[in-house]
Formats: structure tokens, C-alpha cells, sequence
């Protein structure tokens, strides 16, 4: 006796026929079951031709698929076609489809003889779809052909539902009869393209514009802007009222746009743009809150670890724009559950490598602020770790390069050499010297670069890189330097630039974080200049005379701070004990380097009491 074929057994049947597939691992793959479901499918589809004494499909012990005979396996898939019938749920489905979408199809004669029911059962399921109707205010009504009345909005409520029932469509690759049925009757007036190849469009965009979205949200945004492109495309008006009073957020729109022209194949007017600008401001309003939340766990996590690091490791680590960058990339990667992508190249040239006793911390610490961003996952674990041992592997490859400069010129061209070399590469000019005081030089261990002037002698040899070059530098000596793995610093920046780089802080609390170090010193700058001299972390330099340049912005009349953008970070201050004024230089590699800079200003300036603020409301301020 035969047995019932389901859908997924007549999925297998046609994997067989129309695809390579024979293999069992490849149809639990294709199919996303597992061996043992495509083991027990396939023996009641051979359950159907027992009667022919034939094993229909045989398996080896390895899995691999024998068809004993292709032509009656393919009569009888032909025949199970035939004998289709979809549940009743389905052809509720089926009907509110055509009805939303191509109601000048319906005619319940042919949808009958698609899904093999009688007329009658398809009146009867109509029935039930008038009930559906009504919860939107809309009627069904018969004049000649099927009609849908009701207001603008209703209606386009209505349809947005019933997109809804249909979200397979946008992640299945292979439907089943009625998916094909359904999907037949959109795509025939809407564009000749599949439903999910907007899905692109959309997620690019969000990731562009730095939008953190739910996949629920993300399909209410999709369903959506399909319906709007329908609307379009069908020239039909959009009725706006639901969105009316949003604020269109200030996203970049421009590549969505030309997407999503490209899908429907017809250009969308400044009036629907703005439709569609208002229905993603809706959905993206609640993510602003998110992603200021979001930076604060962020920071904070990154400088609570920091915090835990021996302090010759601390120092370091604090100190490096590149892994403080990285960090708030990976941990970005982490919260929001996207699996950081590491070029492979990038591991082999930085090993892993961290002192035991950093790798104990590092897994203490995950363990325990799991609840903070969770970092279970063995690999995000790694990557992290990957960074810390980068960042030491930059740092004991990128020293600041100690210099013997051999030149012959006269002593004002050295100095100016001199200065030049120091301002501009990551030098350090150890001395100068004539070739002649070559002989009595002693101290070469302490080089890791001689660079000439002049012609470098044939007997000279240290061991040491060595190249020459003019006293007034041209590209080509740049070139050079180069190749000697001597690297400009990077230019200064000014004050306005600095705001805009702090991207991720309120305007007002840009300025907030500056105005709270640099008040502080102005008031208390007499006060704080000895114990300033004894903090291991600040350079102080006691001056006469203050000489400023255009890098130097003034604050106010007693209080100058320059922001310098280096590879390094630190701060320098200068006091003027003439005037009771000074200069706070304060060096970062990038604007989150200069917010663990300034909090750790902050935290040393408060010791005498002065401040009172804990760390969390530190941290608050920062990324409130």
C-alpha cells in the first residue's frame, strides 16, 4: 500500500532528479535536516514501490545515493504533483496574496484547479478571508470582477501583513508548490526581480550609517520599503499619514537610493524618498540611545581591563592609538553578534604571544564581565588577545630610532638637519659628528641608524644601517628614510578637528571633556606645578619665556592647550613663572587615546581633593 509523500519527501525526490545531489550529507545540507531524516525519508518514499520488488533509492555505508530506476522515480514525482493539495492555512494564504497584490487575478476557478480543491472549498476559505478583511476595515465586493474596499491606509496596513506571511521568501532557497504559487502572483506585478535581492540594499545601508537594528526590526524595515516599491511601481499614491510627524535622521541615502532604483527599475521621486527616509527614521530613532549606551560599555570594558595590566604593560597598552582602535572595533564585532573578519596575513606577522601572566588576566577578566559584553566564544577571546600581542609587537618594532648623524657641514646646516630629522621623522638624534671623530666614537651599541651627508667611506663598517643623505631633504631622501623604516610623524591638529573626530560624544560633551582639564590647571597652576615635576606619566619644563606657534590654540588668556596627533601619547607642561600661565601639550595617537589621556589627567588632578567625581561618572560624562 502506498504511504503519504510530504513535502520534504517530494523535495528529496526532486534533488535527485534536478540536481547532482548523491550524497546523503548533501541533501540534509540542501534540506537543513539531518542523516538521519533523509535516511528515514527515503525509506518510505521506496515504501511506495514495494509492489514492483525494486529498491527504488539505495545507500552505501558511506552515504552514497543509487537510483535504480530514473524514469519511474520521475512519473511518479509528475504523478505527486498532480495529486498536490496545500492545508487550509496555506490557501488562506494564497488568497489574501492575490487579493493584496493582484486582485484582478482572483478567480476562484483556476486557483481551485492549482491547488486541486473544488470551487467550493475555495468559496469557503473566501469566506474566511472576508473575516480577515474586516479586522482592517475593508471589504471584498463583487461587481464583475473582485474589487477591495476601504480606506488608503487600511489597505496598505493590510498589505504590509501579508508580505509578512510570506518572510520565507526572502531567506529560502528552494519553495515548495504553494511558495511557488504565492510568489508566482506578486512577482508578476512587481518587478521581475526576486523579494530578497533587496535585502542587500537595505543591510549595507545599515551598516554604512552604523545602525544598530534586531532582525525583527530589520524585516519591518525590508517589508516595508518592498511595499513602498510596489507602490511605486505601480504607480499607486503612498498614503503617508502613519509616518507624517518623524524627523528624517541625517543618514548617507544616496547609495540606498540608487539600489533600490535599480531593483524596481523605475526612479523614485524627491517626495517618496522622503517617505522612505521617514519609515528607516522610525525604526532608527531607538538606535541613537543604543549606540551611546553601547560606546559607554565599550570604553568602559576596554579601560577596566587596561586597568588590571601590570603597570609596564599599562603604560604601553594606554598608549596605543592602533590597539585602543582595534579593541573598540573587535568589541563592536562582539556586542553586536557580526563575526569579526582578520585577514589571515595580519595573524602570521603578529603571533600570539602574551606573558602568561597577561593571558590569565585577560580570561579572568572575560569570565567575569560576561554579563557586560560576553566574550564566551573561544575565537572572540583570541582576537582579543591578538590585539594586545599586536600592540607589543609594535612596540618593541616601532622605538623611536636613535641616530648618529656624520656631517662635515657647518654647524648651523647640522642643527637645522638636526632639528629637521627630530620634528618631522620618529628620531631621535643621539649626537652628531665629523668623519674624522669617527675612530673615537665608542657608544655604537647604542645606534640603531648612521645617516651621512656626505660620501660614506669605503672602510667604514659598524654593522649598522647606513645611507646618505642632503642637508636639505627631497623626496628622494624621504625615500630613503624610508627604507630605513624611519617614518614621518603625523601634522598637528587644531582644536575644531579634534571635536569632529570625537564622533561618538554630544557636542556639548566634546567640549566638556577639554574644558574640564584645562580649567582645573588654570586655577590651580601655581598649586599643582611641584607635584606636576614628580609624575613619573608628564613631562614639566619650568620656562621664562613661552614661544608659540600657530599649533598652539588659545583657550583663554592665561591657558594655551595643544592637541597633537603622534604615535604616541603623552602630556607635556610648560609653566611660565613670570606670569603665572602655561602650555598643556597633550599628545594622542587618536581620539580615544586622548579620552583615556584626559581621564587620567583628570584622575591625577583629583588626589588633593580637588575633584570628586567617582569613575562612573567619569566614564558618564565621557559617553553619557
Amino acid at each position: 500500500m502506498a504511504r503519504e509523500v510530504t513535502s520534504r519527501m517530494n523535495r528529496i525526490i526532486e534533488l535527485l532528479i534536478t540536481s547532482k545531489c548523491r550524497n546523503l550529507k548533501e541533501i540534509a545540507d540542501v534540506l537543513g535536516i539531518t542523516l538521519r531524516q533523509v535516511r528515514y525519508d527515503i525509506d518510505r518514499i521506496n515504501s511506495n514501490f514495494v509492489n514492483d520488488h525494486i529498491l527504488m533509492i539505495e545507500t552505501d555505508n558511506k552515504g552514497l545515493i543509487i537510483i535504480n530506476d530514473m524514469e519511474k522515480l520521475k512519473k511518479f514525482h509528475l504523478a505527486q504533483e498532480k495529486e498536490f493539495k496545500c492545508s487550509r492555512e496555506q490557501r488562506i494564504i494564497l488568497l489574501t496574496n492575490v487579493i493584496a497584490f493582484d486582485i484582478e487575478a482572483l478567480n476562484l476557478n483556476e486557483i481551485s484547479k492549482k491547488v486541486n480543491v473544488t470551487r467550493v472549498t475555495i468559496k469557503n476559505d473566501l469566506n474566511e478571508v472576508k473575516s480577515i478583511l474586516s479586522k482592517y476595515n475593508l471589504k471584498l465586493v463583487y461587481i464583475n470582477r473582485f474589487y477591495l474596499i476601504g480606506d488608503a491606509e487600511d489597505i496598505f496596513e493590510f498589505r504590509l501583513n501579508v508580505l509578512r506571511s510570506i518572510e520565507y521568501s526572502l531567506y529560502k532557497d528552494h519553495f515548495e508548490k504553494i511558495e511557488n504559487l504565492i510568489t508566482e502572483y506578486i512577482t508578476k506585478v512587481f518587478p521581475n526581480r526576486r523579494l530578497r535581492e533587496i535585502i542587500p540594499i537595505i543591510t549595507n545601508f545599515v551598516k554604512a550609517n552604523n545602525i544598530l537594528i534586531k532582525d525583527s526590526d530589520l524585516y519591518w524595515l525590508i517589508i516595508n520599503i518592498l511595499l513602498v516599491l510596489w507602490y511605486i511601481y505601480m504607480g499607486i499614491e503612498i498614503p503617508n499619514d502613519k509616518h507624517r510627524n518623524v524627523t528624517v535622521l541625517p543618514f548617507d541615502y544616496s547609495e540606498l537610493f540608487s539600489g533600490l532604483e535599480d531593483f524596481i527599475g523605475v526612479a523614485i521621486s524627491n517626495d517618496n524618498r522622503i517617505k522612505i527616509m521617514k519609515i528607516i527614521s522610525s525604526v532608527s530613532n531607538q538606535d541613537i540611545l543604543e549606540t551611546e549606551n553601547f560606546n559607554r560599555k565599550v570604553v568602559q570594558y576596554i579601560f577596566n581591563l587596561i586597568k588590571r595590566f601590570p603597570e609596564k604593560y599599562r603604560n604601553i597598552f594606554i598608549s596605543d592609538g592602533m590597539l585602543l582602535s582595534g579593541l573598540y572595533a573587535h568589541l563592536n564585532c562582539c556586542l553586536k553578534k557580526i563575526d569579526a573578519l582578520v585577514d589571515i596575513a595580519e595573524i602570521n606577522v603578529y603571533p600570539i604571544e602574551l606573558d602568561e601572566s597577561l593571558n590569565e588576566i585577560i580570561e579572568t577578566y572575560c569570565n567575569e564581565e560576561i554579563e557586560i559584553i560576553n566574550l564566551s566564544n573561544d575565537k572572540d577571546k583570541e582576537l582579543l588577545k591578538l590585539h594586545f600581542a599586536s600592540s607589543l609587537y609594535r612596540h618593541n618594532c616601532n622605538m623611536t630610532k636613535r641616530v648618529m648623524l656624520i656631517s662635515g657641514a657647518s654647524k648651523f646646516a647640522k642643527k637645522r638637519l638636526k632639528m629637521v630629522l627630530e620634528s618631522l621623522f620618529e628620531v631621535s638624534i643621539k649626537d652628531v659628528i665629523s668623519k674624522y671623530e669617527i675612530p673615537f666614537y665608542e657608544d655604537w651599541q647604542d645606534i640603531d641608524i648612521i645617516l651621512f651627508t656626505e660620501s660614506i667611506p669605503k672602510y667604514f663598517n659598524k654593522n649598522i644601517p647606513m645611507a646618505r643623505i642632503k642637508l636639505i631633504l627631497d623626496n628622494d631622501d624621504i625615500s630613503i628614510l624610508n627604507k630605513l623604516e624611519i617614518y614621518p610623524k603625523e601634522r598637528s591638529i587644531d582644536l575644531h578637528e579634534l571635536y569632529l573626530e570625537l564622533n561618538f560624544l554630544k557636542h556639548d560633551d566634546q567640549i566638556a571633556v577639554i574644558d574640564v582639564v584645562s580649567k582645573f590647571l588654570e586655577e590651580h597652576m601655581v598649586v599643582i606645578k611641584n607635584k606636576l615635576k614628580s609624575m613619573a606619566d608628564y613631562t614639566v619644563k619650568i620656562v621664562n619665556n613661552i614661544d608659540l606657534d600657530k599649533s598652539y590654540i588659545q583657550l583663554d588668556d592665561r591657558i594655551i592647550v595643544l592637541f597633537q596627533k603622534t604615535d604616541y601619547n603623552c602630556v607635556e607642561v610648560m609653566v611660565d613663572r613670570n606670569v603665572d600661565s602655561g602650555v598643556i601639550k597633550i599628545k594622542a595617537n587618536s581620539p580615544v587615546s586622548l579620552l583615556f589621556i584626559l581621564f587620567d589627567c583628570y584622575k591625577k588632578f583629583s588626589e588633593d581633593g580637588a575633584f570628586t567625581l567617582s569613575d562612573d561618572k567619569i566614564i558618564s560624562l565621557l559617553h553619557r
